[in-house]
């Protein structure tokens, strides 16, 4: 079985007294104020930093209540405040994810400019892919960010590859006014010139999108131009950069390679067994109607949703308010361009119909090419939250044991949270096809807190991303299932390597002695004639444009530009290709049983452009192996859209019933009426 590639650190390699010649690491932190004070000052600390000398990078070690530095050998840093407190700290002590994240994000200030994009040191080491100036507002930049982190789930460290968007302060005002929630978060300034953001107490941007609508978006992989400038600006080409850049900063005194992990299983989830599930939903929903409401400013957004789903196969009909006991789609703007929860249309729906099967769809993705799919999506969700409300599943699932309880925790939505905060928590139990659902009592609490071990109620009862839980009363056993932050990679060093083969020969053009060597090896191929054409009238150097109409599909055409990249000069690859190709991780589902870590990818074969990578989850059943009904239970195809689910089937309904549960806490408002 061939291994795939994740974001986890197998191994990193620190030369640290090659290292201690060239810099100096410092420590800075309040060492006489409270903690109330410390607390007050750290976030203002930065920008006093950062303009105190040449600093190079800047780690805040929340823990100890300090900021790490990285100097140039020799240098130091001046600080007027008396209550802070510089130290210079021996290389051989600094702590292993104190020097990894300094040394990464020293990167752009120990680089020339390069080649890709621009670089700079904000919070993190971040790759400029898009700028796009306002008129009179300023600028919203598009950046990667690269940086160590680490997983509480996997216990171990990874890279994460996040898109993040910078916007100007001015753009978020209301009413001149800057809203809390912005107002509160760090400051940079900009150097336009450089394209470079540093933080700064008063600087006018922050790391915010202006809404999820409006929120950048950066490939993760884009194959379908295969020029060096195109692939990086993608994600998997940042990290390419990521890692020549350490070799020219640092040499042989960094290295970072990423781990690779060989599955016992790897299939791909055809196209078949998808259609087939999704036939299955629409014939069991068909037997009911679907009523469209329409909420929205959009007049005709009720009649565009009617003739989607009704080609689907579905009765449909148009209402004024939501039927309680029927399948329901309100139409509604986006929540942003409500004033607030109260008079937004979904939510008034939600709190008064607390039992009703309510579906939201905002109309302006009723306008894209994509609607036929939304259509599809809205349908299997009304069918998860009519399973819910039936308490009964309506369309065959795989086997679930049903002396288990699958239960969940649901963040509250406060600010302040505490990392250690109690969460409500619910369970589901499935009997045959029947459900039954609640909310965890305190002795079942108590139950958890005496059953699992340390490192399991850690991720169970911590943190802000808690993991899902299986639980067995009666023996006390457990198992727990949770997102490890890592993703699953396509071959990064061979793709980086054939773009780079293929950019060449696109702007150095390929010998015709080259294709007349081909052609007579190979008299018989059926393009010899199609290449002699195209030499004929050229001189010693072919256009690779000359050649675009020879693919990569047929034998033929593979034979032949496999001759040319043997000869250096490469124009195609196989990066789809499921035995060859480089692509094969980022689809599918593979599990290795040993550790626990999995990926649920899409269906179909590896694409050549994706949008995201998938995550890489880890379940740990404790002493005993993972059982085959989880892993038989995650091929169900419409909990995620027509893929297999990341984590048991039934976690879906759970999520639903807990959100039912916090609209059926608070008082109920004025009925929503369509327009």
């Amino acid at each position: 079985m061939s291994s795939v590639l994740t974001s986890f650190v197998q191994m990193e390699a620190i030369d640290r007294a090659a290292l201690a010649e060239k810099f100096v690491v410092a420590s800075v932190s309040y060492s006489e104020l409270s903690t109330d004070e410390r607390n007050t000052q750290l976030p203002t600390l930065p920008g006093k930093i950062y303009h105190s000398g040449r600093v190079l990078s800047l780690v805040q070690d929340r823990k100890e209540s300090k900021y790490w530095l990285l100097l140039p050998f020799s240098q130091s840093i001046q600080l007027k405040d008396e209550s802070l407190a510089v130290r210079c700290e021996p290389f051989e002590q600094v702590d292993g994810w104190v020097l990894r994240s300094l040394l990464i994000r020293a990167l752009p200030r120990l680089l020339e400019p390069g080649y890709g994009p621009g670089r700079f040191e904000a919070d993190g080491l971040f790759y400029v892919t898009g700028d796009r100036e306002l008129s009179g507002r300023g600028n919203i930049i598009t950046a990667v960010r690269i940086d160590p982190t680490w997983s509480r789930t996997a216990r171990k460290w990874y890279l994460a590859v996040q898109t993040h968007t910078f916007t100007p302060t001015k753009i978020h005002e209301r009413d001149g006014r800057i809203p809390p929630n912005v107002a509160k978060l760090p400051r940079y300034e900009l150097d336009i010139v450089g394209q470079e953001l540093k933080r700064a107490r008063t600087g006018e941007y922050v790391r915010k999108a202006l809404s999820k609508k409006h929120k950048a978006r950066v490939p993760a992989v884009d194959l379908t131009r295969t020029t060096l400038e195109a692939y990086y600006s993608t994600r998997l080409g940042v990290l390419s950069i990521f890692f020549e850049d350490l070799k020219r900063a640092y040499g042989d005194a960094v290295s970072i390679e990423l781990e690779a992990i060989t599955p016992e299983e790897h299939r791909l989830v055809r196209d078949a067994e998808v259609s087939a599930g999704y036939e299955s939903l629409h014939r069991t929903l068909r037997e009911n109607p679907i009523w469209i409401i329409n909420a929205s400013s959009d007049e005709d957004a009720a009649a565009r949703l009617e003739t989607e789903i009704k080609r689907l196969g579905f009765d449909v009909k148009i209402a004024d308010d939501i039927s309680p006991n029927e399948l329901n789609i309100l139409l509604v703007d986006e929540k942003d361009s409500y004033e607030s929860k109260d008079v937004d249309p979904y939510q008034i729906a939600r709190k008064t119909y607390q039992d009703a099967v309510i579906q939201s769809c905002y109309p302006e993705r009723l306008r894209k090419e994509g609607k036929s799919h939304v259509a599809e999506v809205l349908v299997k969700e009304l069918l998860i939250k009519w399973e819910v409300k039936r308490r009964e599943l309506m369309v065959e699932y795989p086997a679930l044991p049903e002396d288990a309880w699958f239960i969940m925790s649901m963040r509250p939505k406060h600010e302040n949270l505490r990392p250690k905060a109690r969460w409500p928590m619910y369970f589901c139990q499935k009997r045959g096809k029947q459900l039954e659902f609640g909310a965890l009592t305190d002795e079942m609490f108590e139950s958890l807190q005496v059953d699992l071990n340390s490192e399991i109620k850690r991720q169970v009862f911590e943190g802000y991303d808690r993991a899902d839980l299986i639980y067995w009363p009666d023996s006390g056993h457990a198992i727990v299932a949770g997102d490890t932050g890592a993703v699953s990679l396509p071959d990064e060093k061979r793709i980086h390597q054939w773009v780079a083969e293929i950019d060449r020969t696109l702007s150095q053009g390929i010998p015709a002695s080259l294709l007349e060597q081909y052609c007579l090896r190979h008299p018989d191929s059926p393009i010899t004639s199609r290449l002699r054409t195209i030499m004929a009238g050229c001189e010693s150097v072919i256009e690779a444009e000359s050649l675009k109409d020879i693919g990569y599909k047929r034998k033929s055409d593979q034979h032949f530009h496999d001759f040319l990249s043997e000869n250096g000069a490469r124009l195609k690859a196989p990066f789809a290709s499921w035995d060859a190709g480089a692509l094969q991780a980022t689809t599918g589902i593979w599990i290795n049983r040993l550790t626990g870590f999995y990926m649920a990818g899409p269906k179909g074969s590896p694409s050549r452009k994706q949008g995201n990578f998938c995550h890489v989850y880890r379940v740990n059943a404790g002493d005993e192996s993972v059982p085959d009904w989880f892993w038989d239970s995650l091929k169900v195809w419409h909990v995620r859209h027509k893929g297999p689910t990341v984590l048991p089937y039934i976690f879906k309904h759970l999520k639903e019933y807990a959100a039912r549960q916090t609209f059926a806490d608070s008082e109920p408002m004025s009925v929503v009426r369509a327009r």
